[in-house]
């Protein structure tokens, strides 16, 4: 017995067979939804909206608001098609495509971060915004016998058509960071998906306040190239921060960019003091109350990429002084 799925009002029909994931059905047919977790309902990240769909699943319980659900979202990794549904999808992912790229470089940054630049073809480049995130396709690899996508933000200027790099931290046990860590090598082809998020450089004149730590180096590095591509003069702020000294990287083309962007001043700093720092010591939040007045902060847009923890206290600061939080834009990891 099949189903049919409808894309928005009739772009595509799509016959499948009853019982398939919609997440598998959109994938087969070359449409695209983000995932940082192979389809395992974990990250909430592949919403769309659906007409048509059965019960909501334990999964879309937990990510998905109660407004989210009234107005149809739904996890795609969790839609089992047992009838015809309806499917919506925004411009972005349709848009969204598959890439072929090869493994240019592999470079230790930091003992747990790697820089990971692959080549694509000059002539048809992603075309994504600054801040925007692709997802990697992990192969099967040693016991590991499932291949999946995972998601990791650009860090580089969508003007640099030939080439992309990525940033990706070690995490313990973490099936895409083990391989990219343990078992990738220079020579090896990659495919991408994408672009996706709405993590991106925002046109206005406000200041700009980064706030990140880690592999969020990367959407940031990201925006400042194509600031600097652009001859972009907005006032910036970053504030970027380590455990140790060992824990920076990119602080010399940090210092480059500050000669190409007169108003961009860099903040890097430690939680602990390892062997010499003459730099702040504090998590980046601390950093930030030292450099910044109140009515800095609430005439700025605020730029955060980091945990959950790092979050929750950057907004919590920003916004006690006076920052709107619809001028405060992020993304999330760990």
């Amino acid at each position: 017995m099949s189903v049919k799925v409808t894309i928005n009002d009739g772009l595509k029909v799509l016959e499948m067979p009853e019982g398939k994931l919609l997440f598998q059905v959109l994938s087969g047919a070359g449409l695209f939804v983000p995932s940082a977790c192979g389809g395992k309902g974990l990250c909430g990240l592949c919403r769309v909206r659906v007409r048509g769909a059965g019960a909501f699943t334990e999964a879309e319980m937990n990510h998905l608001s109660d407004e989210e659900r009234e107005d149809g979202v739904r996890l795609a990794c969790q839609v089992k098609l047992e009838n015809d549904v309806q499917v919506f999808l925004s411009d972005d992912e349709l848009a969204a495509k598959l890439y072929r790229t090869k493994v240019t470089s592999i470079k230790d940054m930091t003992e747990s971060i790697k820089e990971v630049t692959v080549s694509c073809d000059a002539n048809n480049p992603p075309v994504f915004k600054a801040g925007q995130f692709m997802l990697l396709r992990i192969p099967a690899y040693s016991n590991v016998t499932f291949s999946a996508f995972r998601s990791y933000s650009i860090a580089t200027s969508p003007e640099e058509k030939g080439e992309l790099k990525f940033l990706v931290r070690l995490v313990e046990n973490g099936y895409a960071s083990t391989y990219i860590h343990n078992h990738l090598k220079e020579g090896d082809q990659m495919s991408l998906v994408g672009p996706f998020g709405d993590f991106y450089l925002r046109e206005s004149d406000k200041h700009i306040i980064m706030i990140a730590g880690g592999s969020g180096m990367a959407p940031m590095r990201s925006i400042l190239k194509y600031m600097s591509d652009y001859k972009i003069n907005r006032t910036v702020h970053f504030f970027f921060g380590g455990h140790d000294e060992d824990d920076l990287f990119y602080e010399e083309e940090m210092a480059q960019l500050g000669k190409n962007l007169p108003n961009f001043k860099f903040y890097p700093c430690v939680d602990v003091v390892k062997k010499s720092w003459s730099g702040d010591v504090g998590n980046v939040v601390q950093t930030a109350t030292k450099h910044l007045t109140s009515e800095e902060i609430a005439n700025s847009q605020g730029y955060l990429c980091g945990g959950p923890g790092m979050l929750h206290a950057a907004i919590s600061f920003l916004t006690s002084k006076g920052m709107s939080e619809n001028e405060i834009f992020y993304d999330k990891f760990g």
